[in-house]
Protein backbone atom coordinates (compact mmCIF):
# COMPACT_ATOMS: atom_id res chain seq x y z
CA UNK A 1 0.00 0.00 0.00
CA UNK A 2 2.93 2.00 0.88
CA UNK A 3 4.47 1.96 -2.73
CA UNK A 4 1.21 2.31 -4.11
CA UNK A 5 0.37 5.56 -2.19
CA UNK A 6 3.55 7.34 -2.97
CA UNK A 7 3.26 6.30 -6.84
CA UNK A 8 0.10 7.76 -6.86
CA UNK A 9 1.53 11.35 -5.30
CA UNK A 10 4.33 11.06 -7.88
CA UNK A 11 1.54 10.65 -10.98
CA UNK A 12 -0.88 12.98 -9.87
CA UNK A 13 1.30 15.89 -9.15
CA UNK A 14 3.48 14.99 -12.68
CA UNK A 15 0.82 17.45 -14.53
CA UNK A 16 2.42 20.73 -14.97
CA UNK A 17 2.92 23.18 -17.38
CA UNK A 18 6.20 23.26 -19.36
CA UNK A 19 8.13 26.05 -18.62
CA UNK A 20 11.70 27.20 -19.05
CA UNK A 21 14.14 27.42 -15.96
CA UNK A 22 17.43 29.40 -14.92
CA UNK A 23 20.24 26.47 -15.12
CA UNK A 24 20.88 26.27 -11.51
CA UNK A 25 17.31 26.02 -10.25
CA UNK A 26 17.11 23.76 -13.06
CA UNK A 27 20.06 21.81 -11.09
CA UNK A 28 18.33 21.96 -7.75
CA UNK A 29 15.65 20.74 -9.43
CA UNK A 30 17.13 17.95 -11.26
CA UNK A 31 19.11 16.85 -7.83
CA UNK A 32 15.26 16.06 -5.88
CA UNK A 33 14.02 14.58 -8.99
CA UNK A 34 17.08 11.40 -8.82
CA UNK A 35 15.92 10.75 -5.46
CA UNK A 36 11.95 10.96 -6.13
CA UNK A 37 12.88 8.89 -9.32
CA UNK A 38 14.02 5.88 -6.89
CA UNK A 39 10.84 3.71 -6.67
CA UNK A 40 10.20 2.12 -4.49
CA UNK A 41 10.68 4.94 -1.92
CA UNK A 42 14.40 5.32 -0.99
CA UNK A 43 14.96 4.31 2.51
CA UNK A 44 17.47 6.83 3.94
CA UNK A 45 14.90 9.16 5.19
CA UNK A 46 18.22 11.83 5.97
CA UNK A 47 18.56 12.19 2.25
CA UNK A 48 14.97 12.62 1.72
CA UNK A 49 14.96 15.13 4.66
CA UNK A 50 18.12 17.18 2.80
CA UNK A 51 15.93 17.35 -0.04
CA UNK A 52 12.86 18.66 1.86
CA UNK A 53 14.73 21.33 3.44
CA UNK A 54 15.98 22.56 0.58
CA UNK A 55 12.61 22.42 -0.71
CA UNK A 56 12.06 24.77 2.01
CA UNK A 57 15.20 27.08 0.74
CA UNK A 58 13.88 27.17 -2.71
CA UNK A 59 10.44 28.29 -1.52
CA UNK A 60 11.70 31.41 -0.04
CA UNK A 61 13.27 32.59 -2.64
CA UNK A 62 10.66 35.54 -4.77
CA UNK A 63 9.97 32.48 -7.43
CA UNK A 64 7.16 33.09 -9.79
CA UNK A 65 3.47 30.68 -8.98
CA UNK A 66 4.73 28.05 -11.80
CA UNK A 67 8.29 28.06 -9.66
CA UNK A 68 6.90 28.01 -6.02
CA UNK A 69 3.97 25.37 -7.53
CA UNK A 70 7.26 23.11 -9.24
CA UNK A 71 8.88 23.50 -5.59
CA UNK A 72 5.92 22.48 -3.49
CA UNK A 73 4.83 19.72 -5.74
CA UNK A 74 8.31 18.07 -5.50
CA UNK A 75 8.06 18.86 -1.49
CA UNK A 76 4.95 17.06 -1.54
CA UNK A 77 5.98 14.11 -3.46
CA UNK A 78 8.86 14.10 -0.71
CA UNK A 79 6.65 14.01 2.62
CA UNK A 80 4.51 11.54 0.82
CA UNK A 81 8.25 8.51 0.88
CA UNK A 82 7.97 9.54 4.39
CA UNK A 83 4.96 8.35 5.00
CA UNK A 84 3.12 11.38 5.74
CA UNK A 85 0.70 11.56 2.67
CA UNK A 86 -1.82 13.86 4.20
CA UNK A 87 0.84 16.53 5.54
CA UNK A 88 2.93 16.23 1.76
CA UNK A 89 -1.11 16.79 0.01
CA UNK A 90 -1.98 20.01 1.93
CA UNK A 91 1.71 21.02 1.20
CA UNK A 92 0.86 21.85 -2.02
CA UNK A 93 -1.79 24.33 -1.27
CA UNK A 94 -0.01 27.47 -0.83
CA UNK A 95 1.68 27.03 -4.31
CA UNK A 96 -1.91 26.17 -5.59
CA UNK A 97 -3.60 29.14 -4.56
CA UNK A 98 -0.70 31.27 -6.30
CA UNK A 99 -2.31 29.67 -9.81
CA UNK A 100 -5.40 31.47 -11.47
CA UNK A 101 -8.53 29.82 -10.32
CA UNK A 102 -9.14 28.36 -13.35
CA UNK A 103 -5.74 26.58 -13.75
CA UNK A 104 -6.97 22.71 -14.14
CA UNK A 105 -3.81 22.20 -11.31
CA UNK A 106 -6.05 23.84 -8.84
CA UNK A 107 -9.47 22.99 -10.29
CA UNK A 108 -8.18 19.02 -10.26
CA UNK A 109 -6.71 19.70 -6.68
CA UNK A 110 -9.32 21.42 -4.69
CA UNK A 111 -11.58 18.61 -6.30
CA UNK A 112 -9.65 15.96 -4.51
CA UNK A 113 -8.80 17.68 -1.69
CA UNK A 114 -12.90 17.92 -1.07
CA UNK A 115 -13.34 14.38 -1.80
CA UNK A 116 -10.52 13.57 0.84
CA UNK A 117 -12.92 15.73 2.92
CA UNK A 118 -16.46 13.73 2.42
CA UNK A 119 -17.86 16.66 0.44
CA UNK A 120 -18.84 15.03 -2.51
CA UNK A 121 -20.72 17.80 -3.79
CA UNK A 122 -17.96 20.52 -3.80
CA UNK A 123 -15.43 18.22 -5.46
CA UNK A 124 -17.84 17.36 -8.27
CA UNK A 125 -18.16 21.08 -8.87
CA UNK A 126 -14.45 21.25 -9.07
CA UNK A 127 -14.33 18.12 -11.06
CA UNK A 128 -16.84 19.18 -13.66
CA UNK A 129 -14.73 23.04 -14.14
CA UNK A 130 -11.51 20.89 -14.31
CA UNK A 131 -13.08 18.41 -17.40
CA UNK A 132 -14.80 21.62 -18.88
CA UNK A 133 -11.15 23.45 -18.71
CA UNK A 134 -9.49 20.21 -20.33
CA UNK A 135 -12.00 20.45 -22.72
CA UNK A 136 -11.18 23.76 -24.36
CA UNK A 137 -7.57 22.55 -24.29
CA UNK A 138 -5.32 21.01 -27.31
CA UNK A 139 -2.58 18.70 -26.51
CA UNK A 140 -2.78 14.62 -25.06
CA UNK A 141 -1.94 15.44 -21.41
CA UNK A 142 -5.23 17.95 -21.66
CA UNK A 143 -6.91 14.42 -23.20
CA UNK A 144 -5.95 12.01 -20.51
CA UNK A 145 -6.35 14.53 -17.45
CA UNK A 146 -10.02 14.50 -18.39
CA UNK A 147 -9.91 10.94 -18.10
CA UNK A 148 -8.45 10.97 -14.89
CA UNK A 149 -10.86 13.37 -13.56
CA UNK A 150 -13.73 11.41 -14.51
CA UNK A 151 -12.53 8.92 -13.13
CA UNK A 152 -11.57 10.51 -9.89
CA UNK A 153 -15.56 11.46 -9.79
CA UNK A 154 -16.59 7.86 -10.41
CA UNK A 155 -18.24 8.76 -13.76
CA UNK A 156 -16.91 5.68 -14.67
CA UNK A 157 -18.61 5.33 -17.84
CA UNK A 158 -17.81 8.67 -19.64
CA UNK A 159 -14.69 7.76 -18.78
CA UNK A 160 -14.42 4.78 -20.80
CA UNK A 161 -16.28 6.12 -23.37
CA UNK A 162 -13.91 9.28 -23.32
CA UNK A 163 -11.37 6.96 -24.56
CA UNK A 164 -13.42 4.81 -26.53
CA UNK A 165 -13.92 7.59 -28.56
CA UNK A 166 -10.23 9.08 -28.64
CA UNK A 167 -9.18 5.89 -29.61
CA UNK A 168 -11.42 6.38 -32.54
CA UNK A 169 -10.18 9.65 -33.39
CA UNK A 170 -6.45 8.68 -33.19
CA UNK A 171 -5.79 5.15 -32.63
CA UNK A 172 -3.50 6.08 -29.81
CA UNK A 173 -1.50 2.86 -27.74
CA UNK A 174 -1.37 5.24 -25.00
CA UNK A 175 -5.68 5.35 -24.73
CA UNK A 176 -5.99 1.59 -25.79
CA UNK A 177 -3.68 0.69 -23.19
CA UNK A 178 -5.13 2.90 -20.20
CA UNK A 179 -8.85 1.01 -21.85
CA UNK A 180 -7.25 -2.55 -21.60
CA UNK A 181 -6.34 -1.81 -17.83
CA UNK A 182 -9.11 0.87 -16.77
CA UNK A 183 -10.45 -1.60 -14.01
CA UNK A 184 -7.07 -3.12 -12.68
CA UNK A 185 -6.56 0.89 -12.32
CA UNK A 186 -9.78 1.39 -11.03
CA UNK A 187 -9.03 -1.89 -8.59
CA UNK A 188 -5.98 0.48 -6.94
CA UNK A 189 -7.21 3.98 -7.44
CA UNK A 190 -10.37 2.78 -5.04
CA UNK A 191 -8.13 1.67 -1.61
CA UNK A 192 -6.27 4.47 -1.90
CA UNK A 193 -9.22 6.91 -1.67
CA UNK A 194 -10.41 5.24 0.99
CA UNK A 195 -6.79 5.55 2.59
CA UNK A 196 -6.19 9.08 1.82
CA UNK A 197 -10.36 9.28 3.52
CA UNK A 198 -9.53 7.97 6.56
CA UNK A 199 -6.47 9.96 6.94
CA UNK A 200 -7.78 13.23 6.27
CA UNK A 201 -10.13 12.44 9.03
CA UNK A 202 -7.40 11.48 11.73
CA UNK A 203 -5.00 14.40 10.53
CA UNK A 204 -7.63 16.83 10.89
CA UNK A 205 -9.35 15.18 14.07
CA UNK A 206 -5.89 15.82 16.08
CA UNK A 207 -5.86 19.13 14.29
CA UNK A 208 -9.20 19.92 16.72
CA UNK A 209 -8.14 18.14 19.36
CA UNK A 210 -4.32 20.39 19.78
Amino acid sequence: MRYSLTLFFFLFFMFSHSQEYTKSFSVELDSIDNILASLPPCKDTTIIESAIHRCDELDSLNLSPDDEYTVLQKKSQLLAMLGKYVEGFLTQEKGILRLDTTDIRYLEYFAVKNKYLGNKKLSDSYYDKAIDMCGKMTGKKYKLKKVECLVGKRDLTEAKNTLRRLIKIYNDSDYKMLLKEFDSILEQAIPIDSFMENEFKKYFHMKLGE
